[in-house]
């Protein structure tokens, strides 16, 4: 192969690697965020929520 197809090559690894890096950022930032993961924590034990 020349150099041209050859570079070619190498730029769509990278972007295909940038776009999976930015995904798995996405995601941790997702599961690590504070009030996210304070918005779905459960209630403190001891606590009944009682219709009666």
């Amino acid at each position: 192969m020349d150099d041209k197809t050859n570079n070619l090559i190498e730029q769509k690894r990278r972007a295909d690697y940038n776009r999976y890096m930015d995904l798995a950022a996405m995601g941790t930032y997702l599961i690590l965020s504070p009030k996210k993961s304070q918005a779905k924590s459960p209630a403190p034990p001891g606590i009944v929520f009682d219709d009666g």
